[in-house]
């Protein structure tokens, strides 16, 4: 999935753009998710460009997200028209759609949407059937329960979503993260505190990061949940 610009397929890897990527690559392993690569991608690839690919816009989009621009990350979503897209990019989209539906606090939009691609979403991810899909799915679900008061649905679902493997597993650790956002919608101030705590212990197993930048926006990421922000 869209998580660094090393893993798009077909979008800015594809024709003479890979000196481009290289460049934005760069600034990726430098920096992680910021607001400024966003605004560079958007500005080189997406605004005011003929021909867009969806898998650029839903690519800038899902940067947006882990950036904590929601506002951004809708703006540029709206321009995708998902009535075309297939696989890959329809469940990228769809993921990243709910995920600003849940953090935003439209849940009646939400649960629209989620009625009317939760069958592709479901298909696809156990055709993937690896941790990557499952627990974005059930991630974007989850909150999408939340912004509708659905919190022990929510909880249900992020306990049914992943088995942890031990150290180092970032995805449990999404998993921890949101649910200390999901108490801190509810208000539930003891709850929270115990939830904090875990996402803040279990980081502290991590042996090895990826980048230099990971640990500090791990962190980041666990106090803006705490505060109940994207």
């Amino acid at each position: 999935m869209y998580s660094n610009p090393h893993q798009l397929k077909g979008g800015i890897m594809s024709g003479n753009r890979n000196k481009i990527l290289g460049q934005f690559a760069a600034m990726y392993y430098d920096k992680g998710y910021t607001i400024e690569f966003c605004q560079n991608f958007a500005e080189m690839f997406v605004d005011d460009k003929k021909n867009v690919k969806p898998v650029d816009i839903i690519f800038l989009a899902s940067m947006y997200n882990k950036a904590g621009d929601i506002e951004s990350a809708a703006f540029y979503l709206d321009m995708v028209d998902d009535k075309k897209l297939s696989g890959e990019e329809k469940f990228c989209y769809c993921y990243e759609r709910l995920f600003i539906y849940g953090k935003k606090g439209r849940g009646a939009e939400g649960d629209l949407f989620r009625n009317e691609n939760i069958n592709f979403m479901q298909n696809y991810a156990q055709k993937k059937n690896t941790p990557e899909y499952l627990v974005n799915m059930f991630i974007a679900l989850a909150l999408v329960d939340c912004a509708n008061g659905r919190y022990a649905d929510a909880f249900t679902l992020l306990k049914r979503s992943y088995k942890p493997t031990g150290r180092n597993d970032r995805y449990f650790l999404s998993i921890l993260i949101t649910a200390v956002f999901i108490y801190a919608k509810m208000g539930d101030m003891a709850e929270l505190e115990e939830a904090s705590n875990n996402a803040r212990k279990y980081l502290k197993t991590f042996s090895s990061f990826d980048y230099e930048w990971e640990k500090a926006y791990l962190e980041k990421c666990i106090s803006n949940a705490e505060e109940g922000k994207a």
